[in-house]
């Protein structure tokens, strides 16, 4: 597969370093001549080409550019025959954009965002492992081709991560808790901090593991974290008010010195931290069977009817925003895989397999 990424920053130059072990040709471009030059002289990519080319050789192009400048690109992105996706924190305004463009070029552009980072950036600041064991969003068109499908998620997995899949606005809107709120409350934290230090300087002398740990963020880019809040203002908004909210009661309940609140919330905090999920729990080698599912009675019961004799370890549905169709993904042995994709071929259904090393 040829795969062309525009931005070799952080997430553009990991993407660049995690494929250097695979056999797809990796073609790379940047507005910054310094970049450019520092991606030539480490041999980051194959080659160097531009937006216009990418978008007529590459099977696959990723835009790892901010959201607004996803606007200005994707149309351009999208004039040749490649299929696009971006890594934007940001999607409703991606989608209401690529909504005025024709059909073809609909088809052809999933969102997507991957759920990694780090508060460094910049093409130095990449990492081959950045995506492992990492959750990356896609936001599939409406009308979802599922060529285009396989191949992103393909991708997806060859970078070491774990695919999901989500409407713009239910992206945006959970973003808006588990980044945006988070940046927004490291920030604050620290400048609260920093307004203390000024008369007293042991204050930040003082900050021990857990300041440093919620306040790791606070050092990231400046001007992205500006977009960002500007182009998802109503979610971040919700989020701060429930967080304003919680933060109150916590307040009222150290002032009132109520003892059994403060410790419930100690611990239902502590277990759901416990919980979070880091990464799949199978090892191993599967074969993951998509299949293009109509919105119709009994076409999902049809597929596990005809999975008899076959162990199925994860079933997942994705709906596409129009609701009429969808897609479902099974996880099988990868000793069964050609067996059951044979069987849904001869049924009639649509159908995508590759390997999946876990």
């Amino acid at each position: 597969m040829k795969i062309g990424i525009v931005g070799l920053g952080l997430i553009g130059s990991s993407i660049a370093k995690c494929l250097a072990s695979t056999d797809h040709i990796v073609y790379g471009y940047d507005t910054s001549e310094t970049v450019y030059e520092h991606a030539k002289e480490i041999k980051l990519v194959d080659d160097i080409k531009c937006l216009e080319e990418m978008a007529n050789v590459c099977d696959l192009v990723v835009l790892c550019v901010p959201s607004r400048q996803v606007i200005d690109m994707v149309d351009e992105a999208l004039s040749g025959t490649a299929t696009v996706t971006d890594v934007a924190s940001v999607k409703k305004n991606i989608f209401e954009y690529v909504s005025t463009l024709d059909k073809d070029k609909q088809s052809r552009f999933f969102g997507g965002h991957p759920m990694a980072g780090s508060e460094q950036s910049g093409i130095k600041a990449g990492r081959a492992d950045l995506f492992r064991g990492r959750l990356w969003v896609t936001v599939p068109p409406v009308d979802s081709d599922l060529t285009s499908f396989s191949l992103i998620k393909d991708f997806i997995s060859e970078l070491g991560a774990e695919q999901t899949v989500l409407s713009a606005a239910e992206h945006d809107n959970l973003v808006a808790y588990a980044s945006h709120l988070p940046q927004l409350a490291a920030s604050s934290l620290m400048d609260l901090a920093r307004g203390k230090s000024e008369n007293n300087v042991a204050l930040l002398r003082l900050a021990a593991g857990g300041f440093r740990d919620m306040t790791r963020v606070a050092s990231s880019n400046p001007k992205i974290w500006n977009d960002i809040v500007k182009e998802n203002s109503d979610a971040i908004t919700n989020s701060l008010t429930e967080y304003i909210d919680v933060l109150t009661k916590v307040r009222d309940d150290v002032k009132s010195q109520n003892s059994q609140a403060i410790a419930d919330l100690f611990d239902r905090a502590r277990k759901a931290r416990v919980e979070l999920p880091e990464s799949a729990k199978l090892e191993g080698e599967y074969d993951e069977i998509v299949v293009n599912v109509k919105n119709e009675p009994g076409t999902i019961e049809k597929i596990i009817t005809l999975a008899k004799n076959i162990n199925i370890y994860d079933i997942r549905i994705e709906h596409s925003p129009n609701g009429a169709e969808g897609l479902m993904t099974l996880l099988v042995d990868s000793d069964t895989g050609q067996k059951f994709e044979d069987i849904l071929n001869k049924a009639k259904f649509d159908v995508s397999r590759s390997k999946l090393t876990i």
